[in-house]
């Protein structure tokens, strides 16, 4: 455009002035021209220089308006071009509406990858994407659909910023309770052993008492019916391993007759599956009215 000057004092002069079609002046054009050159940019046509200076300007003439945005504008120009410029078979991409499409995909959570977010573009043919969107809606219709195209195939790439939380794990099922309490069964029947040998060793009841606790730590009921259980059935594996802890105690307990016993152990040798009721059936009512519990209840305590 033209404008026609006319200075004061010389009102017969006439000086024309030549005045640029845009706002920004020659040191926006300048910092731009830095930037492509720094990042070794091929000449870019006029359009997308353009944009560039247009971006620089607003940041700078309007800086409240962008002020939650996450990148200065310099910082916008760079992340754009590389993503262009860098990426494999994106080679003359850096046009008008490619570098506008790509520039909205300036997510954080994506350009703060680094490498990644370069190599990203290497599954996106640019040119080829937007002459195909061209041929589809034209080119006015094409830079918007484009912007599109773009974050829905990052947002494939990427995968979303919060990953889905992976539902819990099945537990496996529990092994049958034959198998589960033989190791327990086991433990017990060790462990009366042990407390055979120190009451062997040990002839005060008080000093027993003292060094059981003290190098097994083990409650006073389980210390008797350990040591009864080992006492009876410590060297019979074909009868221990066959029954639960519970049914165990009940048939060494002293409340149940020779007889009955012998019988339930040819049974349990035998295969036949017997547990604590079965044993208290073949033992019988208590005598004297002592209660279950009196009876399970070991004749020796331990001392304190």
């Amino acid at each position: 455009m033209l404008a026609i000057k006319r200075p004061v004092g010389r009102p017969r002069t006439v000086e024309i002035v030549s005045k640029p079609d845009h706002p920004w002046g020659t040191a926006i054009s300048q910092k731009v021209q830095e930037i492509l050159d720094a990042l070794e940019a091929p000449p870019i046509d006029e359009g997308t220089r353009s944009m560039f200076c247009r971006w620089l300007y607003r940041r700078r003439r309007f800086p409240e308006i962008f002020r939650n945005e996450p990148y200065q504008a310099e910082e916008q120009i760079v992340l754009t071009c590389r993503a262009i410029l860098e990426s494999k078979g994106n080679e003359g991409a850096l046009v008008e509406p490619i570098a506008s499409a790509v520039s909205s995909c300036l997510r954080p959570k994506w350009t703060s990858r680094g490498v990644a977010w370069i190599e990203a573009f290497d599954q996106i043919p640019l040119a080829a994407t937007l002459q195909t969107l061209v041929d589809l809606f034209g080119k006015e219709a094409s830079a918007q659909h484009l912007r599109d195209v773009l974050r829905g195939k990052l947002w494939q790439i990427f995968g979303p910023d919060v990953a889905p939380v992976a539902k819990p794990a099945k537990l496996a099922p529990k092994p049958p309770r034959a198998l589960s309490r033989a190791p327990g069964v086991e433990r017990n029947v060790a462990l009366g052993l042990d407390l055979l040998k120190l009451r062997s060793a040990i002839k005060n009841n008080r000093e027993y008492g003292r060094q059981a606790r003290r190098q097994f730590n083990i409650e006073e009921k389980l210390a008797s019916q350990a040591r009864q259980v080992a006492k009876t059935y410590g060297g019979r594996p074909e009868i221990f391993t066959r029954l639960s802890w519970n049914a165990l105690v009940h048939l060494a307990s002293p409340a149940l007759s020779a007889a009955a016993r012998e019988a339930l152990e040819r049974r349990i040798i035998a295969g036949e599956c017997i547990g604590a009721p079965a044993i208290r059936a073949a033992r019988g009512a208590l005598k004297g009215g002592r209660s279950r519990r009196q009876a399970s209840r070991p004749a020796q305590r331990m001392a304190a």
